[in-house]
């Protein structure tokens, strides 16, 4: 069966020209695409609101618990479930959502629409170049399974014990961060000033051209890009993309190693992360290497509580991007050996712990790989 014959396709809208969102908090959040990267899309931190002046104008374009939010322009594909903290919030115009949904279950459709045979679908429909749109035409003639109501149900209850598992996860793990931030914050560094690139080797992705579609093909490196990088912060990454050894060579493309610490920087700064794996990076990503590896937990948690776009003495003049140069003189509080040494005997397990539930997660997310290439082939 088509998508048009069990449900309706509708767009978002975009802020009235002229009109920002804005970080203060109101009753008005903004799904945008960035928002999108767990099964359910729930209201955290990082989300951005609607002016109460503004909201009027765009207060026919909401969301409702349950639906199911589809992105259609610029990273394309991305599927999220709305959770109940964003009942009636707005959604992008760069986003569609599923409404009237009959005879089909809203989570069976978001995890047909995630698996690789729903992927391909949404890829096949997608069109033009310069800047690839899926039309609504093309997802309403999307093919779903015809099942049962209850056999999707058993699927959704399979798959989702999963998944459960997998946030369980990511909750022990968000309290331990936000526990090691508290020791970081707290503790008394006696520490000295310098820039980034006086204590670290500090380099920058690159990607091949996008119409050099070979490069991708049976790669070696993994290749991560921002939108691989959790918003938060994360200490291991799955991507789905890998880069021939051909690629990294013709386009000297830094190697990212083990432990290195990356910092994207464009369109969507301070995302930070520890490296899991040999990997290379877009040119987005700042990658710090160490002259001295136990400085690694304090710089990971440095950065995680920089604001590089606010602080006075380094802001951007361009939005919400930063350049390699004002990463590399950015300002660093070098502390004394004795209080790094004690603050990574305090530190030590607590990450070794994250990386445990991460490890855990990678093994979880490759299972529910399976069950989604067993029930949709």
């Amino acid at each position: 069966m088509l998508v048009k014959e069990i449900a309706t396709i509708k767009g978002g809208k975009r802020l009235p020209k002229g009109e920002l969102l804005t970080t203060i908090q109101n009753s008005h959040p903004y799904i945008r695409v960035r928002d999108i990267n767990s099964r359910y899309i729930k209201l955290n931190n990082n989300f951005e609101y609607v002016p109460d002046e503004v909201y009027p104008s765009i207060s026919n374009y909401l969301v409702k618990t349950n639906d199911v939010v589809l992105s259609i322009v610029g990273t394309i594909g991305l599927v999220g479930i709305v959770d109940k903290s964003l009942n009636n919030a707005n959604l992008t115009e760069n986003c569609v959502k599923f409404v009237n949904v009959k005879n089909y279950d809203n989570i069976y459709l978001y995890y047909y629409l995630s698996s690789q045979k729903g992927q391909e679908q949404i890829k096949a429909g997608t069109v033009g170049s310069t800047q690839p749109k899926l039309p609504i035409y093309n997802i309403e003639q999307i093919n779903l399974p015809d099942i049962s109501i209850e056999e999707q149900r058993h699927i959704v209850d399979t798959i989702g014990s999963i998944d459960d598992l997998i946030e369980k996860n990511d909750k022990i793990i968000e309290l331990t961060k936000r526990y090691i931030h508290q020791i970081y914050r707290s503790f008394d560094f006696n520490s000295t000033e310098k820039t980034l690139q006086d204590e670290f080797n500090i380099s920058i992705g690159r990607t091949p051209p996008t119409k050099e579609h070979q490069w991708f093909d049976n790669g070696n490196y993994k290749w991560l890009s921002i939108k691989d990088m959790k918003i938060d912060g994360d200490f291991c990454f799955e991507t789905s993309q890998y880069l021939t050894n051909e690629a990294v060579k013709k386009f000297n493309i830094p190697i990212v190693n083990p432990g290195d610490v990356l910092l994207s920087f464009k369109l969507t700064v301070g995302r930070i992360a520890i490296s899991n794996c040999n990997m290379v990076t877009n040119e987005a990503i700042a990658c710090f290497k160490f002259k001295d590896e136990s400085l690694r937990w304090y710089l990971y948690c440095y950065l995680n509580n920089c604001n590089f776009l606010n602080d006075a003495d380094n802001t951007s003049s361009i939005g919400q991007a930063i350049n390699s140069s004002i990463i590399k003189k950015y300002k660093f509080l070098k502390p004394s050996n004795e209080k790094l040494t004690e603050f990574n005997n305090i530190v030590k397990s607590l990450f070794n712990y994250v990386k445990t539930k991460r490890e855990e997660n990678i093994y979880l997310l490759q299972s529910k790989q399976n069950l989604l290439k067993k029930y949709f082939g």
